[in-house]
């Protein structure tokens, strides 16, 4: 993990050089333009940030074999029997990372988060959270803490149905197959620091480390599979339930939890999109559009125009007088 953050750290490095204006030094000499903010392409306007990623997690698994005999609660119930291994600390794949960052004040931030991630065990995580903003030029450093909430599980295999129906609880399943699979809904506390390093104006690179604390967590087996209807429905039963009996494969001992823990560290790396209060696109090129003339402003000016008194005259014109003549003629 040392060596990933190391890696990501020389990445940001690198982008930071690439990021450089070439023509910075004759842009200084030409038309004066609006003094940069001290946030870099983050700038005084960043409101929030859309991120997608991808990425690895650990769950707390140790090495155990585990057996499950099942027979269904019909007058002519079918049976299932499976075993399956799970092997010690089992990494998991996040295939998708989506989430949304909104500042709430220039230092502070509140984040959403929805990942799924698939291996042998499988789940989904919702995540809810804040921490502080910390600028570093284009770089910006988010430690944060969230509360998340998820679903794991592994699949067990497939209950055949021989007769007209499964019957789980008050449920009927009538489908010739019907899926088993553990069901581990969980609640853990999620410290982390996400880093997002601003490539342009709109554009950026993200990526955070954190690890997972579990909080509580509830086992169930899950049956899923259809009605008459055709109609899709699941059923869950309790690790205690009469109808089924969950062991320890090699000691033969009754089992009352699953060997899954969402305890473990995760590491993402994505790109974001960038979110401003305003758009400046005009106004960064210095155009700015004529106010608009109103039909009732125009008509104000007229009136005004009318009630003006007439300038004095300078000059006064002067008739032509008409030549004299003499009497007598």
């Amino acid at each position: 993990m040392k060596l990933k953050i190391s890696i990501l750290f020389c990445l940001l490095f690198c982008l930071n050089l690439l990021a450089q204006d070439p023509f910075a030094a004759s842009k200084a000499n030409s038309t004066p333009v609006k003094s940069s903010s001290k946030n870099g392409k983050f700038g005084d306007d960043f409101a929030a940030q859309l991120y997608l990623m991808v990425g690895i997690r650990t769950l707390e698994t140790r090495d155990q074999t585990t057996s499950l005999f099942f027979k269904d609660q019909s007058n002519n119930p079918d049976s299932f029997y499976g075993v399956q291994q799970i092997k010690k600390n089992t990494i998991a794949w996040d295939v998708l990372v989506f989430g949304a960052s909104i500042n709430i004040a220039h230092d502070w931030h509140a984040y959403g988060q929805f990942e799924i991630y698939t291996q042998q065990i499988t789940g989904f995580g919702l995540t809810l959270g804040g921490g502080y903003n910390i600028y570093k030029g284009n770089l910006l450093i988010q430690p944060n803490i969230g509360l998340g909430f998820g679903v794991a599980g592994l699949d067990y295999g497939k209950i055949t149905n021989h007769d007209q129906f499964i019957q789980i609880n008050d449920k009927q399943f009538t489908s010739k197959e019907d899926q088993i699979s553990t069901s581990n809904a969980h609640f853990d506390f999620k410290p982390g620091v996400a880093f997002t390093y601003a490539l342009t104006h709109r554009f950026a690179l993200r990526g955070d480390f954190g690890y997972n604390l579990l909080i509580a967590k509830q086992d169930r087996f899950n049956f899923s599979g259809r009605n008459s209807n055709n109609e899709s429905m699941t059923e869950e039963l309790k690790l205690n339930d009469p109808s089924l009996v969950y062991k320890d494969y090699k000691s033969d001992t009754r089992l009352n939890s699953f060997n899954i823990g969402r305890n473990g560290m995760f590491f993402h790396l994505g790109i974001a999109f960038l979110l401003r209060k305003s758009d400046e696109s005009d106004t960064d090129n210095g155009y700015q559009s004529p106010p608009t003339r109103t039909n009732t402003q125009y008509e104000n000016n007229n009136y005004n125009n009318s009630r003006k008194p007439n300038p004095p005259k300078l000059f006064e014109e002067r008739k032509p007088t008409p030549p004299k003549t003499k009497p007598g003629y």
